[in-house]
C-alpha cells in the first residue's frame, strides 16, 4: 500500500458570494511550475509528498485574482476566497466599500474585513481559547462557516484574528491560543486579509450590511448601502 504525506487541504471558495468553487477551471502551480493535485468533494484540493523546505502555491481561475499560499514544513488547512478580478460580473446590489486609514503611524500587516454572516456565530463561554480550543454558538449550520478559516473576535478587550480549524458540535479547534479573555456572546465574524495600498483597501460584498474591521488589534465596524462608499477609519481614536 502506497501511502502519501498530505502537505496541505485547501478549501476554495468564490471572495464574493462565498459560494464553494468546483474544481474545474482552476489552474495551481508549485514553485512556478505546473502541478496537478487532488481534488475532493466540496472544493477541497490536496497536495501531497513535497519536498522539505518552504513552497509557494499559486491558484489562478478565470475572472479571480491570482491567491498565493506558503507551504511549509507543517500541514496546511485553509480557505481561500479567490477575490473578482477582470472579468467578475458584479449583480446591481453590491456594496464596494473604500477604507482609508489614519494614524499617527499605520500597523504593519493586512486590514481584516468581513460581513457577519447566515449563520451568525457568538463566542458560548467566558474566556477559553487558552488551550487552543473555544465554545461557539452558530445560528445555523457549522457546515456553511468557512472552516478552515480566519474569524475575527470583535470584543470589548479589542479584536483577534484567530484560525479556525476546525469546528464540531460547537468546539473550534484553533490554530494558535486567543490571547485576549473575549466574554460570552462576543461575535465571531469570517474576514479575509487586505493589504493596504498608500493607506487605503477596496472591497467588495455581495449585500449591503454591517462590515466588520480590524487592524493592529483595533477593531470597528461600518455600514454599507448598495454602490461605492468610502469609510474614513481614525486608528488612533477620536
Amino acid at each position: 500500500m502506497i501511502r502519501r504525506r498530505v502537505c496541505a487541504v485547501v478549501r476554495l471558495r468564490d471572495g464574493f458570494t462565498g459560494r464553494l468553487l468546483p474544481p474545474g477551471g482552476t489552474v495551481c502551480r508549485l514553485d512556478g511550475r505546473p502541478l496537478r493535485p487532488q481534488w475532493k468533494p466540496e472544493g477541497y484540493l490536496v497536495v501531497t509528498d513535497l519536498a522539505p523546505g518552504d513552497h509557494t502555491l499559486t491558484l489562478l481561475r478565470a475572472g479571480y485574482g491570482p491567491a498565493e499560499l506558503t507551504i511549509s514544513g507543517g500541514l496546511l488547512e485553509e480557505t481561500v476566497d479567490l477575490r473578482p478580478g477582470p472579468g467578475y460580473r458584479f449583480p446591481p446590489e453590491t456594496a464596494e466599500l473604500t477604507v482609508r486609514l489614519r494614524a499617527k503611524k499605520l500597523p504593519a500587516g493586512p486590514v481584516y474585513a468581513g460581513m457577519a454572516g447566515d449563520p451568525a456565530v457568538r463566542q458560548a463561554q467566558d474566556g477559553g481559547g487558552e488551550d487552543g480550543r473555544v465554545r461557539l454558538f452558530c445560528q445555523g449550520p457549522e457546515a456553511l462557516l468557512p472552516v478552515p478559516g480566519r474569524f475575527l473576535a470583535a470584543g470589548e478587550a479589542g479584536g483577534e484574528v484567530a484560525l479556525v480549524r476546525a469546528l464540531r458540535d460547537g468546539t473550534a479547534e484553533l490554530a494558535a491560543p486567543l490571547t485576549l479573555a473575549h466574554r460570552r456572546g462576543t461575535p465571531w465574524v469570517p474576514v479575509q486579509p487586505f493589504a493596504p495600498a498608500d493607506g487605503a483597501v477596496r472591497m467588495q460584498f455581495c449585500r449591503p450590511g454591517t462590515v466588520y474591521l480590524c487592524c493592529g488589534g483595533v477593531w470597528t465596524r461600518t455600514e454599507t448601502a448598495a454602490g461605492t462608499q468610502e469609510f474614513l477609519w481614525n486608528l488612533d481614536g477620536g
